[in-house]
């Protein structure tokens, strides 16, 4: 029985003493990483510091806090500083984190600053296990999130989620991803309201934003795309993206690929209330030009004349040739969202 007590208690210290080399190889290997990366970024011309990287929640956790971090990068001229970033995951499922946001930092491009203030800030980032570090999942939520600008204007949100997922093969082409927004009560800058209306009709509160929908890229989400910024597209699929502003209410639905030119195919479905002032919005704020939107108000006036909407809309329109389309006729030139094959 002595024996056996001593092999127990001796089995329990060797499995002690290995999960704390295991968990000190894990913090260490979490500090060095984000050493390197932040190494890596100055070696690219940013400024990238921080003041302290420490790790601790031994034995069940890894609390990753880095304080003072100060990203710069000079050729685009933006900057972003946080006094403080907490990052937590567990020992075995290091690719899997939380992070908790501090209630304040500031973001800087060339003609202004801005200081971000939320209520509560949090994320979870899903990623797989190798050095590609591909997307799983990432999720944003916050609250009674502030914008505050140097050059005078402020804007603010209730409340938003951003949710980015991975699709499975199964079920969607490779590289697919379901995406979802949403945010409530978002209140904008009067400069920004004022110029798109300048009668004063407009509300400066949107009360509800909404997209859902998937998309399929021509390389999955990862460490580099997150790098060098570039996404290909190739097609999408939306389920509902629309908006309530007053008075206004826009809700979208349809799908498209994206053709070798790189512009979307394939048709939207648009159903939306005050359809009038939403083109008057669009030429306002130079989404659309004059002729632009001459045309396309013509071609909405046929539609509801058939259907008796009035100022309520409910019509397909066709994306095809790099052209908007109202049943065979051409509205308005498509974005170009980027050749696929690139």
């Amino acid at each position: 029985m002595r024996r056996f007590i001593s092999l127990f208690f001796g089995a329990l210290l060797l499995v002690a003493i290995g999960w704390s080399l295991w968990w000190y190889l894990a913090a260490e290997a979490e500090r060095r990483g984000v050493e390197t990366w932040l190494a890596k970024q100055r070696e690219r011309g940013w400024q990238a510091e921080a003041q302290s990287i420490e790790v601790t929640g031994f034995p069940m956790a890894l609390r990753l806090a880095i304080d003072r971090l100060a990203l710069t990068d000079p050729r685009n001229g933006w900057s972003w500083q946080a006094p403080n970033l907490l990052i937590e995951s567990r020992p075995w499922e290091p690719t899997r984190a939380e992070i908790n946001w501090p209630a304040r930092h500031r973001l800087a491009t060339p003609g202004e600053q801005v200081a971000i203030s939320t209520e509560t800030m949090e994320s979870l980032l899903d990623l797989r296990p190798g050095t590609a570090l591909e997307l799983r999942q990432a999720t944003t939520e916050f609250s009674g999130l502030v914008l505050e600008s140097s050059a005078g204007w402020a804007a603010s949100a209730r409340s938003a989620e951003v949710r980015i997922a991975e699709r499975s093969e199964e079920r969607a082409p490779a590289n697919s991803y379901d995406l979802r927004l949403s945010a409530a009560e978002v209140s904008l800058p009067e400069w920004l309201v004022a110029r798109l209306d300048p009668t004063g009709w407009l509300e400066s509160r949107v009360d509800r934003v909404t997209v859902i929908g998937h998309a399929a890229l021509a390389e999955p989400i990862g460490l580099a795309t997150v790098e060098t910024g570039r996404i290909a597209l190739r097609a999408a699929t939306l389920r509902e993206v629309g908006f309530e502003w007053g008075h206004m209410e826009l809700v979208a639905s349809g799908s498209f690929t994206v053709d070798h030119e790189g512009y979307p195919d394939g048709q939207i479905r648009v159903e939306a209330r005050e359809w009038r002032r939403m083109v008057r919005l669009a030429v306002t704020s130079g989404l659309i030009g004059e002729d632009t939107a001459n045309a396309v108000t013509k071609g909405i006036e046929i539609l509801t004349m058939l259907t008796g909407g009035g100022d309520s809309l409910s019509a397909p329109f066709n994306l095809s040739g790099g052209k908007l389309r109202i049943g065979p006729v051409a509205v308005a030139d498509l974005p170009r969202l980027g050749r696929p094959d690139r």
